[in-house]
Formats: structure tokens, sequence, C-alpha cells
């Protein structure tokens, strides 16, 4: 009892262990949101992300030495190696029940094709006939006619979509008058609502 009472006191000194800084990065991450990846500013020892759905807390992944990017797919492999299965089940059935859309939805972003075309109809008409029967879930087809002789390409997209509700909802014309490639991309480029 007596050495223990004499050791409470007694400073430490010259056996302190060495002080260590051993950087730690906090992220957050909502399941139901886009994918996401992590860029971190510098190299850490340790990221560790708190795991969201419908922004109720699943719990924690650790990521040790994890670089200084972090992909999504690297994530979700982490997330199911880290988190309870009774956890990821409970999750997979929520969205189920909610009807929601499972992760497969969350990687299909929306984009934006862009065809450049000069007087060429007959090839206009086979490329968008091609585009428009992609399953691709969630895009917009942007026709930019450069400095037209005619209006033949203007006529194509109308007459293309008055045939269908989905060539109506997914087909826009852009004139461009300054002829070149160029000038047409970047009126593409201009227009386009998605990636």
């Amino acid at each position: 009892m007596a050495d223990d009472a004499g050791m409470r006191g007694s400073p430490v000194s010259e056996h302190q262990l060495p002080h260590v800084h051993a950087p730690i990065a906090l992220f957050e991450w909502e399941l139901t949101a886009a994918p996401m990846s992590l860029e971190l500013q510098r190299e850490v020892h340790l990221a560790r992300v708190l795991v969201r759905h419908q922004g109720r807390p699943l719990g924690w992944l650790q990521l040790v030495r994890p670089g200084q990017s972090i992909s999504d797919a690297r994530l979700r492999r982490e997330l199911i190696a880290q988190l309870p299965q009774a956890t990821l089940r409970s999750v997979v059935r929520q969205q189920l029940e909610a009807n929601l859309p499972l992760a497969g939805a969350l990687t299909s972003p929306f984009i934006s094709v862009v065809v450049c075309t000069r007087d060429r109809t007959d090839s206009l008409a086979r490329c968008l006939d091609a585009l428009l029967a992609m399953s691709y879930p969630s895009f917009e087809v942007i026709v930019v006619d450069n400095a037209p002789t005619t209006t033949l390409t203007a006529d194509c997209v109308v007459r293309l979509r008055r045939a269908s509700a989905r060539a109506h909802d997914l087909l826009r014309h852009v004139h461009e008058p300054t002829p070149g490639l160029n000038w047409a991309r970047n009126r593409g480029l201009q227009e386009s609502r998605g990636e």
C-alpha cells in the first residue's frame, strides 16, 4: 500500500513515451446520396467514415493508411467488410420496402450526348435511332447543327421528336452558325445539362 501511495504522486520524466502526431481524417457518408470518393489534402494515418442511411448512423468505417484518395468502389468494399451483415441486410430491406432505387441507379449520372453534324441527315438519323435505343436511364441528346446549308437536320430532329415521347423528351436541336467542329463542340458543351 505504501508503494502505491508513493507512485501516485510521482512525476514521470525520463521514461515518457514520445508524442507522435498521427493525423486522422473524419468524413460522413450518406448512402442514399450520389457515389462519393474522398480526396485527402495530405497523407493521414487513419480515415474514419461515419456511414448513414437516410440520416440514421449505421456505423464507422476505419481505413488505416488510406493514401490521398479513397475511391467509391473501395468505400463500398470496406462497407461490406466492416459493417455487420445484419445492418447491411436491414438497409437493403428498407430500400426495397420503400421502393427506393438501389446503388445501381446511383451510379448512373445524368449525361449529355452531343452530336455535331453538318448536312448529313442519313447518318444522323441512324445515329439518333441508335442513341434512342439505349437503355441508359438518364441522358439527353443535343444535336448541334453546324452552319447548315439546308433545314434537313432540323427537320430530321423534329420528325423523330414527333414520332415518340421518348425522343421528344431526349432530343434537342441547336443551331451553331459559325462553321467548324470546335465551334460545334463548344456550343454543345454550352447547351449540355449533364456530365
